[in-house]
């Protein structure tokens, strides 16, 4: 008797502007993909893009009685960024060990956790994958410690996925700083990275099962902070920012070359200038 196919599936936890997309990109691709949302107006939109909806809140723990199907995938994005509130560093790490535990009890054994560059420092260099050890923001120290949390896991393999800041459709950079005054760091370079690329990223990583590892995903240019804010607003016809005058000022150019080099990948978008 012939053997019956099963589609390769996949969970998303997380299905805000990147994660919807990067499920209807896994549909396409053949997948079944599971997206959680907190608000029931959204799953309809999930329902749209063929993608199996689940109303999952972490608070911090899951509440919801479905999260044991939700994590029945042969793999788990996970996609929930840390709060800004006082009590973010202890919520987050909770919210990060409920999800740890529920994967940990179900058939999923693979977890890409979606990170940012924020864990690394302003060291006045290009930083690599090895430098995000001693993140001076409060939100980079809370990441870091999630990915040391989800890495260290025996029970599951993790790959993280430290995401530059994303631009893209409904994310125009000239909106970002349109009509500010004396805003700082005016000569640091840019490390962006267009959302199809995120998603690009993140795809590839599931096709080849790269497990067990640390990326970076940021666009291969930095153009000055300055000149491609300024240029960005111009493009839309907003009023610009305008910059304070700083002998020095921190900065960093975050590395991809791990990601080009080690899964092959090809940068749709190398210039964010291109995305203005």
């Amino acid at each position: 008797m012939k053997a019956e196919f099963r589609r390769k599936s996949v969970s998303i936890l997380g299905c805000g502007w990147y994660g919807l997309a990067l499920g209807a990109a896994l549909v396409e691709c053949g997948y079944h993909v599971r997206g959680s949302t907190r608000t029931a107006e959204r799953l309809g939109v999930l329902r749209e893009h063929d993608i199996e909806p689940f109303p999952l809140d972490l608070n911090p723990g899951l509440q919801d009685g479905q999260a044991a199907d939700f994590f029945e995938s042969d793999a788990l994005v996970l996609n929930i960024p840390p709060g800004r509130d006082e009590t973010m560093a202890q919520r987050y790490a909770a919210q990060i060990k409920a999800v740890a535990t529920a994967v940990a009890g179900s058939r999923c054994r693979f977890v890409i956790f979606v990170s940012s560059t924020s864990v690394y420092p302003e060291l006045r260099r290009i930083v690599t994958e090895t430098d995000g050890n001693d993140p001076e923001k409060r939100s980079g120290r809370v990441l870091r410690q999630a990915e040391c949390e989800l890495l260290g896991h025996s029970d599951f393999a993790c790959t993280v996925l430290r995401m530059a800041g994303l631009i893209g459709p409904g994310r125009l950079p000239g909106n970002f700083l349109q009509g500010k005054s004396d805003v700082p760091r005016g000569d640091a370079p840019v490390n962006l990275v267009h959302r199809d690329d995120a998603v690009g990223a993140t795809c590839q990583v599931l096709e080849q099962s790269i497990r067990n590892q640390v990326f970076n995903v940021v666009a291969e240019k930095h153009p000055r902070r300055r000149d491609y804010y300024q240029r960005a607003a111009a493009a839309i016809g907003v009023p610009p920012p305008t910059f304070v005058d700083e002998p020095e000022c921190a900065w960093k150019i975050v590395s991809g070359e791990k990601l080009k080099r080690e899964l092959n990948y090809t940068y749709r978008y190398p210039d964010p200038e291109s995305c203005i």
